[in-house]
């Protein structure tokens, strides 16, 4: 039985502009992540991920100023960079009784790795070709920041074990590969469901698994060699 609900049911609102895929909360909710526009643990309602292929440190603040006076943005609002296509991001939405669960992604695979290869140096052109897999996941329990933090660790269990099912292989090692050097994984939580544990026992756990590995599937899948 299809567990999945449309994005029509969600109560987060996913909008396409150009090349920034914009997701909008319907509260203010603590957010973790190490996004490089506002990350760590903030609160916001708004998320970026903005498709961007070649870019110096130095230009990310003028990147994250021209898209949030564009599009008219929170200046809290957490942002993404990627060189994934944005138009071909995946989502799913996930319910059950009080709980619900709503993750979306961009998948690159230009730079796909396995956790411990040898560092990159700067003459490598894999390095200045990114793909990146931006990971946004959104839900209305984890009230408290060992909740978030646990879910971001079970999100990314869930995403490299779509990577290894599917059969992709680190670019540099040839091995299983367990993620990109660029992926970031967001993790925002309402908090107005009181369940804050999210391992593979739980019902939350087995929620977030689901429609990560879902969506990392589909993007993997439409994802143009």
């Amino acid at each position: 039985m299809n567990d999945f609900f449309t994005s029509e049911n969600a109560p987060v609102e996913v909008v396409l502009k150009d090349k920034t895929l914009i997701i909008n909360l319907s509260e203010s909710s603590p957010i973790i992540s190490w996004a490089p526009f506002n990350g760590g643990l903030t609160e916001a309602n708004c998320i970026f991920n903005h498709e961007c292929e070649h870019f110096e440190e130095n230009d990310l603040g003028e990147i994250f100023d021209d898209i949030i006076n564009r599009y008219n943005l929170p200046y809290n609002a957490i942002g993404l960079i990627t060189g994934a296509n944005v138009s071909r991001y995946q989502e799913a939405f996930l319910q059950r009784g009080s709980l619900w669960v709503h993750a979306i992604t961009t998948v690159g695979l230009n730079n796909v790795r396995t956790a411990g290869d040898s560092a990159d140096v700067a003459s490598d052109p894999l390095v200045i070709k990114p793909g990146t897999i931006n990971l946004i996941l959104s839900c209305n329990a984890l009230p408290h920041v060992s909740g978030l933090i646990e879910a971001v660790h079970l999100a990314t269990m869930a995403k490299t074990s779509a990577i290894i099912e599917a059969g992709v292989k680190s670019k540099k090692s040839n091995q299983p590969a367990t993620g990109t050097g660029t992926d970031c994984v967001v993790v925002a939580g309402s908090g107005e469901v009181n369940e804050n544990y999210c391992g593979m026992h739980t019902v939350l756990g087995e929620m977030i698994g689901k429609v990560v590995k879902e969506i990392i599937s589909k993007g993997i899948q439409n994802w143009p060699e």
